[in-house]
């Protein structure tokens, strides 16, 4: 019997020793009910050298000087309920921390604007829900630095992860994900020169307006077209500054012929016999003076009778030089979306290990249900294609749902995994659609974490793409790590005893907590 009962013991150890490994794990994440959120720059460089920088960042987990995905709740409570004076103390530290972390290469910092006392004071008192985290904004005025041609930023790296957003002048802003404490790409920007003002040179006088004979149409008025013409070039750190100018002329050959004016010599009268004609038949008409009738033809015409349109020619404008300004803006070559790319699928990896405890907690209730691959497979399926559908809907706006709600659903998801798991040893017919459900609502709290990181459209697909790859490489590590952990004792017949009910009774544990937690 000796022989028997050393190796089961031995075994035991080593099931022990597992257990307290994974637990372990599970504890140094972050055990919190608030959820996090990633943080967000926008840097907005004006043509006139200055730039503004608006930071978006958990503001009290900063100022306890830690990220979002390893502090807990109570200690921000704490914080956030406590003292004023100690609250104030505080801010005034991690604002003075915030300005030395912040650093610009190629710019001068001016002033930075952080949140006060009565800023969290008016978010705690305002009823908002979840109350965690609190967001805010710290902005950065500066301007670039005599004679530079680029800028980079460095943010604080207790920020962690975060999303900055450049926007120059006559660009589309570009989103670029930074790994805590990294610097930034450098964005380039030259300023053309200018051109000088010229003016257009005096035009002729235009000619009197001229009556249109019936049914002719109106000749177009001519018109001079001045354009602004931004042009944008990527030719690398030099920039050859651009001028254009244009000019403009009317063509009047295809202007329809003006009809004569009524006393114009051109119409002929109509010759119709004087009312006496037929009374007068057969006598001889006195004969006109000569002198008379010469005198009326070389007389001036009427002084409101309008010129001969044929006699005058049209007034012709000189051709008239137009300005053309030109800004020419050299930003990092559009290559770097595969850095863009990479950096969406290093944050959604991070987002469940080691950051997403409760997603990781979901991925082990799925894995412990079957000690079968199939059913881990069909559960995995279903939950990826789920939470992908909603992951792409929400953050293009197609479905939203607030946080209040999404937080507490996901905890109960976990719940309700974790609790079958306990109750039944196979796949039922129904766990696929439950557990698709449970990935809809995972979705969207996926999209949670990129939807407030002032992305702009065109970076929508990258970052969809991204992320959703990093979740999916995530999860299926917490599966290959699982297996590493326990799956070598999944044959055994004590393993259901042993590893699935207790491990199960503790995340249905931890997710009854936060699903309360998370409600009131």
């Amino acid at each position: 019997m000796t022989p028997i009962r050393a190796p089961r013991r031995r075994n035991v150890l080593l099931l022990a020793l597992a257990l307290m490994a994974l637990w372990t794990g599970l504890s140094g994440a972050r055990c919190s009910a608030h959820p996090a959120n990633f943080a967000s720059a926008t840097a907005k460089i004006a043509a006139d050298r200055t730039f503004t920088v608006n930071v978006r960042f958990d503001l009290l987990a900063f100022t306890l000087n830690d990220t979002p995905f390893r502090i807990g709740d109570a200690p921000m409570n704490a914080l956030l309920d406590g003292p004023p004076e100690a609250l104030q103390s505080s801010l005034a530290e991690a604002a003075g921390r915030f300005r030395n972390d912040f650093q610009t290469n190629g710019g001068v910092v001016d002033s930075v604007a952080f949140p006060t006392l009565a800023d969290i004071q008016a978010w705690r008192d305002s009823g908002v829900k979840p109350r965690l985290p609190v967001l805010q904004t710290v902005t950065v005025a500066g301007h670039l630095a005599p004679g530079a041609k680029t800028i980079a930023f460095r943010f604080p790296e207790v920020l962690g992860m975060i999303v900055l957003t450049s926007e120059v002048p006559y660009q589309e802003p570009v989103s670029e994900p930074l790994d805590a404490g990294a610097m930034s790409t450098a964005v380039s920007v030259t300023p053309g020169a200018p051109l000088p003002i010229i003016s257009a040179p005096p035009a002729a006088p235009a000619s009197p307006v001229q009556p249109i004979a019936p049914g002719r149409p109106q000749p177009p008025e001519p018109s001079f077209k001045a354009t602004d013409t931004v042009v944008t070039t990527h030719d690398g750190p030099k920039t050859t500054p651009l001028t254009q100018r244009r000019q403009v002329a009317p063509s009047h050959a295809a202007l329809p012929i003006a009809a004569p004016a009524p006393n114009s010599p051109q119409i002929k009268p109509a010759l119709t016999p004087p009312a006496s004609t037929a009374a007068n038949a057969g006598k001889t008409k006195a004969p006109e003076d000569t002198t008379k009738r010469i005198a009326q033809k070389n007389a001036a015409p009427p002084a409101s009778a309008p010129p001969n349109p044929l006699s005058t020619p049209p007034s012709i404008a000189p051709p008239m030089a137009v300005e053309t300004h030109v800004f020419v803006v050299t930003t990092a070559p559009k290559h770097r979306w595969s850095k863009e790319l990479l950096g969406f699928v290093k944050m959604g990896f991070t987002h469940i290990l080691p950051e997403g405890l409760d997603h990781i907690l979901f991925v082990l209730g799925l894995f412990l249900l079957s000690t079968k691959l199939k059913p881990l497979l069909w559960q995995i399926t279903a939950f990826t294609v789920a939470h992908s559908l909603t992951l792409g809907l929400s953050l293009y706006g197609i479905v939203r749902l607030p946080s209040s709600i999404i937080e507490p659903v996901i905890a109960a998801s976990i719940a309700f995994v974790a609790i079958e798991n306990i109750c039944t040893t196979e796949l039922k017919p129904w766990r696929p659609f439950v557990v698709f459900a449970f990935g809809l609502v995972h979705g969207m709290g996926f999209a949670g974490a990129l939807k407030d990181l002032g992305l702009q459209k065109h970076d929508f697909l990258t970052a969809l793409v991204g992320f959703n790859v990093g979740v999916e490489l995530g999860q299926l590590s917490v599966v290959a790590l699982a297996f590493l952990c326990v799956g070598w004792f999944r044959k055994r017949a004590n393993y259901r005893r042993i590893i699935v009910v207790p491990a199960s009774a503790i995340i249905a544990a931890i997710a009854v907590f936060w699903t309360i937690q998370r409600t009131i």
